[in-house]
């Protein structure tokens, strides 16, 4: 489960084109269960996990209207994680050195989707998908490639 949160602003600099831009929290996380796999060893030793990550991200995107309510949106985030928590059932909690929990990366943005008026407000309802361009340090990119991900899902944002 994942969630995102933060101030964005959308400057209008034609008609039909729009500059958005903001900072946002985002966190993301799982639950399972992870079986080595080495089935020499004739058992499997299933184990509990999980793991949380945090992020600081400035997306800057361009949306592009069509006709009266839809849009497309894209363009690039860059990310720093700020946090990495990693818990196993068999042992201690797990929080990654700075080393690792420092790392930065670039994030390519796309969404397609609805807006509407209410008021002098709009909200823009769109299905996105973010694609992990860009990781930062090598000793992240080899242990902890978390910035290698395809995520997505609907953002909902009301402009005042």
């Amino acid at each position: 489960m994942a969630y995102s949160a933060g101030v964005a602003v959308d400057w209008n600099f034609a008609e039909t084109w729009t500059l958005s831009t903001g900072i946002l929290y985002k966190e993301v996380g799982e639950r399972g269960e992870l079986i080595p796999a080495d089935p020499g060893n004739q058992y499997f030793d299933a184990e509990q996990f999980s793991f949380k990550l945090c992020y600081l991200e400035i997306p800057i995107n361009i949306n592009r209207n069509f006709g009266k309510n839809w849009l497309l949106e894209f363009g690039i985030s860059p990310v720093i994680r700020l946090c990495a928590k990693y818990e196993f059932d068999n042992y201690d909690k797990l929080h990654l050195s700075n080393e690792f929990s420092k790392s930065k990366g670039l994030l390519a943005n796309f969404g397609f989707g609805f807006r509407t008026k209410i008021g002098n407000s709009i909200l823009k309802i769109l299905p996105y998908a973010q694609i992990g361009i860009t990781i930062g340090t090598e000793a992240a990119e080899y242990y902890w490639a978390d910035l290698r991900y395809f995520s997505g899902g609907i953002k909902v944002v009301f402009v005042m």
